[in-house]
């Protein structure tokens, strides 16, 4: 295996990156937070900003030179990225009361079957209902259905833990039910995701759909 060292335009351009998305979510976060709203929001939202949707769109060239296509740049921030959401769930973990949980067990289960069952049935619905030429291959429509309805059912736990911490939600019993219904509701979904996935086999042609 070769062995890459980072070089210094590559060291500091992750810095100008990692700057960047700091200032703009914790910017728009406290703005959010003196609307009293969850910072979460203003912290996506800085996201979104810097990212193709708007950087790219308007700004072409300063968004390629600030996040460029290189792909050593892409795994810097796809680490930090990962190494983040591992440290949040961590500390969510760390102020769950398992008593808590035990207590409100069965309740957050069958929300969790209910907040998989209602997005999982429109988005077969709407996988269904999508008209042919914006498929790659109509005749993938009905993986293609059960693909996009597993990918509306599964949760985003780091961003529940986040909202409910910033709500000081998560000691309360609906914070709990909600953040164990939650990992319920994507226990579920990753299990369908891997039968779907398994079931595809070979078609590599699905995932352009």
């Amino acid at each position: 295996m070769p062995n890459y060292s980072l070089s210094e335009h590559e060291l500091l351009l992750f810095v100008l990156q990692l700057s960047l998305l700091i200032i703009f979510a914790r910017t728009l976060g406290e703005g959010f937070k003196l609307l009293r709203q969850p910072p979460i929001v203003g912290e996506l939202l800085g996201g979104v900003l810097l990212g193709p949707s708007v950087l790219g769109a308007f700004f072409p060239d300063l968004f390629s030179s600030l996040f460029p296509p290189a792909e050593m740049q892409w795994k810097l921030l796809n680490g930090i990225t990962w190494l983040s959401a591992l440290l949040l769930l961590l500390v969510a973990g760390m102020e769950v009361d398992l008593r808590i949980v035990r207590r409100v067990g069965r309740t957050a289960v069958s929300t969790g079957i209910f907040g998989v069952a209602v997005p999982f049935l429109l988005g077969l619905l709407l996988g269904y209902f999508i008209p042919d030429r914006l498929l790659t291959n109509p005749a993938s429509r009905n993986l293609f259905a059960l693909f996009l309805a597993t990918a509306l059912s599964i949760s985003a736990i780091p961003v529940i833990a986040r909202i409910l911490m910033d709500l000081n939600l998560l000691k309360t019993d609906v914070g709990l039910i909600i953040l164990a219904a939650g990992m319920f509701n994507d226990l579920i979904g990753w299990i369908i995701l891997s039968v779907i996935l398994g079931a595809m086999g070979g078609q590599a042609h699905f995932w352009a759909a």
